[in-house]
């Protein structure tokens, strides 16, 4: 996957996610329920964005058997 910042550069990255516990749902000043809140708790969510080489390759089988590979 490719992160692109707001100037136009493009970063490939390798993308993680981990579903975290749940939590209990907050309430606002008021002391009213948050209202992204599901059955009194929070879904949480750790997104990790890993910058990484990219490669791009062709790979070719053919009938002997034998398989070429050509990086770009």
């Amino acid at each position: 996957m490719d992160a692109v910042d707001t100037s136009g550069l493009v970063v490939p990255v390798s993308v993680w996610s981990y579903k975290l516990n749940d939590v209990p749902a907050s309430t606002d000043a008021q002391g009213c329920r948050v209202s992204h809140a599901t059955n009194g708790h929070r879904r949480r969510r750790l997104v990790i964005l890993e910058p990484v080489n990219s490669v791009t390759a062709s790979v070719v089988f053919d009938s002997r058997v034998s398989i070429s590979v050509i990086l770009k």
